[in-house]
């Protein structure tokens, strides 16, 4: 997936989908264009602009997350602290590093 800016709060979402029997050789596969929209994609554009309108409204305020978010938003608050030069004064700020027993 690429997905190419379009405007301050817009993009345009490009993808590659091969779709080819196990027994077509690879060497004659080719790129062609469809202007069809995959079900997977439709989901996730109705979901991502359905969130675009909250964020319009209240920027990322009303995000709720999981544990497994834990990562991915602590990069995101290390990146907004390095940024503007504040990570040295700023990173005893930020939630410590903390191990969770799982139960299989």
């Amino acid at each position: 997936m690429h997905l190419v800016p379009t405007g301050t709060d817009t993009c345009r979402l490009e993808w590659l989908n091969a779709i080819m029997p196990s027994s077509t050789p690879l060497a004659g596969v080719r790129l062609r264009w469809s202007e069809e929209e995959s079900t997977v994609f439709i989901q996730d554009r109705v979901l991502l602009e359905s969130a675009q309108r909250a964020y319009d409204r209240a920027g990322g305020e009303f995000e709720n997350s999981v544990g497994a978010d834990t990562s991915t938003l602590l990069a995101r608050r290390i990146i907004a602290l390095a940024a503007p030069q504040r990570w040295p004064s700023a990173r005893g700020t930020l939630a410590h590093r903390r191990v969770i027993a799982v139960r299989a």
